[in-house]
């Protein structure tokens, strides 16, 4: 090359390296990564919304790892008066087939009904037992049935799950209701896995339904320890609505949600204050869901003698 030659192409250097630059930028900065901006939820209150945005915009994106908010389903983000769905899919399940298993109708719904004092757990396993035999996507299908009859979710709470997603979260829940029955249903309201529906469950085997019971309930501690068994990380977000989502409520790093939360029975494990008492105190967010009776709806569940849950006017 020749002297001239040498001086033309370095006086194009700073033009190429400016080139060189931009073409790296575009590469490291796809179009459409930035965040969609926090538009305030419907139904919640302002100092909650602000929350939410500190959340998404702040505390989020600081975080390294994966971005996880966790929610309870029944009380949280479906309605659970006057009855559980997962209960009105069992009794509708027994009075709509005479014939499956009617030696053990009538334990399990004592059972449901001394529920106090035998605990979840108990009751829980009875109804695995019972299933116990059908095929895994007759339970699916059975439960969305279920919740297209009698089915109905807080709009403030989903909507909240699904702006975290749109925000990058991997959103899951963790429920003590039947995890074949509530998969599928709960899965296309959220608009998320089917395997991020994590309930009572056991072994699937040739397709059907087993007893063989699959730890831990996932009640509780049970629900604590399923977290960080089944999704194996610490969430920023863990909403709940009862005793039986306190400890995993514990596990959130960020924000803590409790919806309608007891204000008449005081625990050794709240310090001897009621949920709602505990939850003022240290600072969680406490939302109001409306959740009352509507006609026709758990039916069958009362037919078997259970109280129902109480309202939330």
């Amino acid at each position: 090359m020749t002297a001239s030659n040498h001086q033309r192409v370095a006086s194009f250097m700073p033009l190429i390296l400016c080139v060189l630059l931009l073409l790296g930028a575009c590469k490291t900065t796809p179009v459409g990564s930035t965040p969609p901006r926090f538009t305030p939820i419907p139904g919640f209150t302002d100092e909650a919304n602000a929350e939410f945005d500190r959340l998404l915009t702040v505390v989020a994106p600081a975080h390294e790892g994966r971005k996880v908010a966790v929610f309870d389903c029944d009380g949280t983000l479906l309605s659970q008066v006057p009855y559980y769905l997962n209960d009105e899919a069992i009794f509708s399940y027994i009075h709509d087939h005479p014939g499956y298993k009617p030696e053990t109708v009538g334990g399990l719904a004592k059972a449901r009904r001394d529920q106090e004092k035998l605990g979840w757990s108990i009751v829980l396993h009875g109804y695995i037992d019972y299933y116990a035999g059908l095929p895994a996507d007759t339970l699916t299908d059975w439960g969305e049935r279920i919740y297209e009859q009698q089915g109905l979710f807080y709009p403030k709470t989903v909507a909240l799950a699904r702006t975290l997603r749109e925000h990058g979260f991997e959103v899951w829940v963790v429920t003590g209701a039947i995890q074949q029955v509530y998969r599928r249903f709960v899965a296309d309201e959220l608009g998320i896995p089917e395997s991020r529906v994590i309930g009572t469950r056991s072994l699937i085997n040739d397709g059907l339904v087993t007893q063989t019971y699959v730890p831990p309930v996932s009640l509780e501690q049970g629900k604590a320890q399923a977290i960080q068994t089944f999704i194996q990380a610490q969430p920023l977000l863990v909403a709940g609505n009862s005793r039986g989502d306190f400890e995993m409520i514990l596990l959130s790093e960020a924000m803590r949600i409790i919806v309608n939360p007891d204000d008449t029975q005081k625990l050794p494990v709240y310090g001897g204050l009621t949920l709602k008492g505990y939850a003022q105190t240290h600072d969680w967010l406490i939302v109001h869901c409306k959740d009352v009776p509507r006609p026709g709806i758990g039916a069958a569940t009362a037919a078997f003698g259970i109280e129902p849950n109480p309202s939330h006017p």
